[in-house]
């Protein structure tokens, strides 16, 4: 009789020791990460900030462009600022930037001129007299001849030619509109007078732009046909005014290159 009466109380105390070492158990569990979690978060942060630096470094190269080297202010024939022209040694050349103002609206001819007088009705070497002509020709730059020698190197020998048999030939007339080193795309003027043009340049140096003779920006009245002339205007192709000038009109603005 005494053993039935004590399995009811037995019972329930059983039951409530596995109830409270369940709940033992879930409360323990709540401290434990799972497996790897801590490893996840380490990585992905260390990856957030190895890409933060990749990224710093990639914006600094992108915008490190370095000082200009050189500058041109460009003025018309009455001396009016019509603004400014910089150039900057980069990887791939020069880049030159310019900022004009006060032009008129459409296509200009920019170009790099060989000699570095900006002065208003001048002469040229044909005695014509007209703006700008002081600033001479297009800047012809290296000729073929001299291109794919490297500095230090001796050029390739070639066979012994007797110069009195060779033409009488001008090495720069032989460099033709547009292969001028200083021949450059056209500037696009906006209606409000303005333009913005940046170009980098392989045929251009610090050291033909800052040479004695010096040179000179100039931009043109109208634009330029970069020697482009269709065969059903000219059969016998390009004349020597658009070899030598694009037929980029008047000189209306110029600069003189000086270093910055």
């Amino acid at each position: 009789m005494m053993s039935d009466r004590l399995h009811p109380r037995v019972l329930p105390l059983t039951a409530l020791a596995v109830g409270f070492g369940l709940v033992l158990a879930g409360c323990g569990g709540t401290d434990e990460e799972p497996p790897g979690q801590d490893e996840d978060q380490g990585d992905g942060a260390a990856g957030a900030e190895q890409g933060s630096e990749e990224d710093s470094a990639g914006g600094e190269d992108e915008g490190s462009a370095g000082e200009a080297f050189a500058q041109a202010q460009l003025a018309d024939a009455a001396g009016n600022d019509l603004g400014q022209v910089t150039f900057t040694e980069t990887d791939g050349g020069v880049q030159v930037q310019a900022e004009v103002q006060d032009l008129a609206a459409g296509f200009h001819g920019f170009h790099i001129h060989e000699i570095g007088l900006c002065e208003p009705q001048s002469e040229n070497d044909a005695g014509e007299i007209g703006d700008f002509f002081s600033a001479g020709g297009h800047l012809a730059g290296e000729s073929e001849d001299d291109l794919g020698v490297v500095e230090g190197e001796e050029a390739p020998e070639t066979e012994d030619v007797d110069e009195e048999q060779m033409p009488d030939v001008d090495a720069e007339a032989e460099v033709h509109h547009p292969d001028h080193a200083g021949d450059l795309p056209n500037l696009m003027v906006a209606q409000d007078g303005t333009a913005q043009l940046s170009v980098v340049t392989d045929r251009l140096t610090p050291e033909l732009l800052t040479a004695e003779d010096g040179a000179a920006v100039i931009v043109h009245s109208q634009p330029d046909n970069h020697g482009n002339v269709p065969e059903r205007y000219a059969p016998g192709g390009p004349d020597e005014d658009t070899l030598a000038t694009g037929d980029a009109g008047e000189r209306t603005a110029c600069g003189v290159i000086e270093d910055s």
